[in-house]
């Protein structure tokens, strides 16, 4: 049982479903059964997702020696504590789980044949986000799709299951939270440079050199900052919360590679904390 609960890595959750109720409350909704349906619909594709990008990477992580909580995959598979059948399995059990749940969503749904092409946008991304033969992570397209999947994606999901109109805040939030999340990803590249390169993905850190990477974690926070800008209308929370962001960046660009690790949790903790502020 322990080794499914470590190939789960339920930490990563916090990065979709915090975000997907911070963006709930944004558009003013009840927190009713639709919610508690869809919230669970959410985290069983991003357990799917975490498993198939295991699944798929399997021969490139044993290119990652110095596996971090954020980098090298759940490892179950290159300790061989699990077979490759197994943890097949395991990834279609959520994946027919969440499929079964979109189905429930797609009744109460208002807007049913544009939800069920978004949804399957949805998961054709999450899919080939590593398996072949897109394999989207190793062309370079890895950072857009995580910033789309727990940024954008969320809101407008929520608009076609509720029959929301479009609002401004709310889809500000969204992309602001879909950087930070991108941003965890893009900083956890810096620690991973060497063996993404001999695993043959293109990423932003492997195709920029590291000082132009780092110099790109400004723009980040700074695009970040915009978006909550229309949440907080440039309160002292959203210049103290750039602050927040400035000081992240400055201790990434100073320090050592091997330091960068303490970057990416202090990046969780922060996408935690701004989705927290929303909440509130």
């Amino acid at each position: 049982m322990k080794v499914y609960l470590k190939a789960l890595r339920f930490p990563f959750l916090s990065a979709s479903l915090l975000t997907f109720w911070a963006i709930w409350k944004l558009c003013l909704l009840e927190t009713n059964f639709i919610f508690v349906l869809a919230m669970t619909g959410i985290g069983f594709c991003h357990l799917a997702a975490n498993l198939w990008n295991d699944y798929f990477d399997y021969h490139a992580d044993f290119f990652n020696d110095q596996p971090t909580p954020f980098s090298g995959g759940s490892r179950v598979l290159q300790n061989k504590e699990i077979s490759l059948k197994a943890f097949k399995n395991f990834a279609l059990f959520f994946s027919i789980g969440g499929f079964l749940i979109g189905l429930v969503l797609l009744y109460f749904s208002h807007s049913k044949i544009s939800l069920i092409f978004f949804l399957a946008g949805a998961f054709l991304l999450s899919y080939f986000y590593t398996a072949p033969p897109l394999r989207l992570v190793y062309r370079g397209f890895g950072e857009g799709v995580i910033f789309l999947m727990f940024g954008p994606f969320i809101y407008f999901g929520i608009l076609l299951l509720t029959g929301n109109s479009f609002s401004l805040v709310p889809f500000s939030a969204s992309l602001a939270l879909g950087i930070l999340t991108a941003k965890i990803l893009f900083i956890n590249e810096f620690y991973d440079r060497d063996a993404d390169t001999k695993a043959g993905k293109k990423n932003l850190t492997v195709r920029l050199s590291v000082i132009n990477a780092r110099k790109f974690l400004f723009f980040l926070s700074a695009a970040a900052f915009l978006g909550f800008s229309r949440v907080f209308h440039f309160h002292l929370s959203t210049f103290l919360f750039l602050f927040f962001l400035i000081g992240i960046d400055l201790f990434i660009y100073f320090s050592k590679e091997k330091k960068l690790l303490w970057g990416a949790s202090a990046l969780l903790a922060q996408s935690i904390a701004a989705v927290w502020m929303i909440i509130r």
